[in-house]
């Protein structure tokens, strides 16, 4: 076998090994792409989960309200027994 055979057989290697290379990164780039998708999805489906599992901001003023409102009451109500 020649130099010049055995350079045209390294250079067909080469080119296979390339194509095999590239088709490996190509395919890692595509699962970076979903894992990217995934990750950018993350935080609604972390606000979606809290709203399922916690009262809404409207329940929670309600409440805190109501709370306000007993305990005026009750400070009052000592108050009226305490000045009589």
């Amino acid at each position: 076998m020649s130099t010049f055979d055995s350079i045209n057989e390294k250079l067909r290697n080469n080119e296979k090994e390339h194509n095999a290379i590239m088709e490996k990164i190509d395919e890692f780039g595509k699962k970076l792409e979903d894992v990217s998708v995934k990750i950018a999805s993350l935080p609604d489906q972390i606000l979606e989960r809290a709203d399922r599992r916690y009262a809404s901001k409207t329940a929670e003023k309600l409440i805190y309200g109501l709370v306000g409102v007993v305990c005026a009451a009750f400070v009052m109500a000592l108050w009226e027994l305490i000045s009589e």
